[in-house]
C-alpha cells in the first residue's frame, strides 16, 4: 500500500487539509466534507513492528529518500514509535557532504524522524480512509537541535511521539540517538492532503 507520509516541502494553502471534496469538479465549502484524522482508533492494517517491505507498503518514499529501515515498536495507544535508520557510506549524500569527512546532513536526520512519525499518523487514520490516497506534508518544524555528528556506520534509533492535533494538524516530537546519545531532536507539525489524483470517498 503506497500511502501517506511527510514530504519535505511547505504547504501553500494552510491547515485546510482535513476537508476533502465529495465531487472533484465541485467548488466551494458546500461540496466539502470533513475527514477525521489523528483519531487514535487502533488500526487493524498497521502491525506493531515493520520490516523494510512493510515500511514501503506504508510510505511512498523510495531510494534515495526512504530513510527508515525498520520499525521496532508502535505503541498500542498509537502515540509512540521507535524506528531504526542504518547509515551507510553507499548513500549518495556522502559524495559531496563532505568528500573527506562524510557527515549525514541534519535535514536528512529530520526527514528520517518525520518518516518515523508518519507511521503514527497513518496508524491513527480511520479504518475507512484509504492510505493509498493519503499524503502528509510538513507544516512546521520547531526547536530543532543537533547534538552530535552522524556518520556512516552509525545506527540512528528514532523515537517519535504524537502530542496532539490542532486545526487539522498533527503535532509530534522526535529524538534520534546514536549509541544512546542524542544526535537530533525536534517538534514537527504535519497536515493531511489527498494524494494527487485521489478522490475522497
Amino acid at each position: 500500500m503506497v500511502s501517506g507520509a511527510f514530504a519535505p516541502e511547505s504547504l501553500s494553502t494552510g491547515p485546510q487539509t482535513i476537508v476533502l471534496s465529495d465531487d472533484p469538479a465541485a467548488k466551494g465549502a458546500a461540496h466539502m466534507k470533513r475527514i477525521p484524522i489523528f483519531v487514535g482508533t487502533p488500526s487493524k492494517q498497521m502491525p506493531k513492528t515493520l520490516h523494510i517491505n512493510e515500511i514501503m507498503d506504508q510510505l511512498p518514499h523510495r531510494y534515495p529518500f526512504l530513510l527508515i529501515d525498520r520499525v521496532i515498536e508502535l505503541s498500542d495507544d498509537l502515540t509512540r514509535v521507535v524506528a531504526i535508520k542504518n547509515v551507510t557510506m553507499n548513500e549518495p549524500q556522502f559524495t559531496g557532504h563532505f568528500p573527506q569527512v562524510p557527515v549525514m546532513p541534519g535535514v536528512l536526520i529530520i526527514e528520517a524522524m518525520a518518516q518515523a512519525c508518519a507511521i503514527i499518523a497513518l496508524a491513527r487514520l480511520p479504518e475507512d480512509v484509504d492510505r493509498k490516497k493519503c499524503l502528509y506534508y510538513f507544516a512546521g518544524i520547531d526547536n530543532a537541535r543537533f547534538k552530535r555528528v552522524v556518520q556512516p556506520g552509525d545506527q540512528l534509533v528514532i523515537e517519535g511521539k504524537f502530542l496532539r492535533s490542532k486545526m487539522g494538524l498533527g503535532i509530534f516530537e522526535a529524538v534520534a540517538k546514536v549509541d544512546g546519545k542524542v544526535a537530533a531532536q525536534a517538534q514537527m507539525m504535519c497536515a493531511y492532503r489527498p494524494a494527487p489524483g485521489a478522490e475522497a470517498k
